[in-house]
């Protein structure tokens, strides 16, 4: 499969014990603990096969980057070619001269992009999981923005989603501004010399510069300009490598999904169909 992972790096299926609550009320109180301890055992052997998922997914990426780099030299010089100022001439050729030296498939490359956030908050997680053990879904609503991809129900996903369009549309009411597909393509990776509206705005739609700066900051100029470039940089190869490697209609539900995601496409409450549409007409 060169456009979608395998399925082993998404989230495991989590199966939970059945709710069974009849009978006098000491026999409830039985039922009730006996599920109770059930629901611990069931989420702690969810986030064991999450954690293995994750450390595999990280050699995996350890063994696709030095593939990379013995046949072409590495992913490092792509990502600093695509940011240079000889991008603003050659525009679009650049980055497909890149893809073309990338041996790796979209799939592959995906692996190696996902694995360099989980493998720093992997250490964090499994410390956590051993502390707590069967008790750690009591905490995860605290600890969402540590807990390793492969390791977050649909529920942690879906709380996510919904903070982090809210955290989209706070920015952009505050621009007083909507959602404009237009607007991401028109803006040039080089984005330092672009008006700063332009990048604000950017960056409001795509959420690009971490949450952690509104805690106590508006974010300073130039980390906009560096997070709206690195974000747009991401972006740009991975629509080269889904051209390359079979087209945006070859992409699977939940890949469908997280490219919404990423390029700050409205998913909340919206079909797969409709989803796709967007991502449609994201690529034209």
């Amino acid at each position: 499969e060169a456009l979608n992972p395998p399925e082993w790096t998404y989230a495991p299926p989590l199966v939970l014990p059945v709710k069974e609550y009849s009978g006098p009320l000491g026999v409830k109180a039985k039922k009730f603990a006996k599920r109770l301890w059930a629901v611990g055992k069931a989420y702690l052997q969810f986030y064991k096969q999450g954690v293995k998922n994750v450390w595999a997914m990280v050699k995996l990426a350890r063994k696709l980057r030095a593939r990379q780099k013995k046949e072409v030299g590495g992913l490092s010089k792509d990502k600093k070619a695509v940011g240079s100022r000889d991008e603003k001439a050659a525009g679009e050729e650049v980055v497909k001269a890149l893809v073309a030296d990338i041996v790796l498939t979209r799939a592959e490359w995906q692996i190696v992009q996902r694995s360099q956030k989980d493998v720093y908050r992997l250490p964090f997680f499994a410390t956590l999981l051993a502390l707590f053990g069967e008790y750690t879904p009591l905490i995860k609503g605290w600890i969402t923005f540590i807990i390793p991809e492969p390791c977050r129900e649909p529920t942690d996903l879906e709380r996510s989603l919904k903070k982090r369009e809210a955290r989209r549309a706070e920015r952009l009411q505050v621009l007083k501004r909507t959602y404009d597909t237009t607007v991401i393509r028109k803006v040039d990776t080089g984005v330092r010399g672009r008006t700063g509206n332009a990048v604000i705005r950017v960056d409001a739609t795509l959420d690009a510069h971490p949450w952690v700066w509104e805690f106590f900051m508006t974010p300073p100029r130039f980390i906009v300009q560096w997070d709206v470039k690195r974000k747009l940089n991401y972006l740009r190869m991975d629509d080269a490598l889904i051209a390359r490697d079979g087209g945006w209609r070859g992409l699977n539900e939940v890949e469908v999904k997280r490219a919404c995601v990423d390029r700050g496409i409205i998913v909340n409450r919206r079909t797969p169909w409709q989803m796709r549409m967007a991502l449609a007409e994201w690529f034209g």
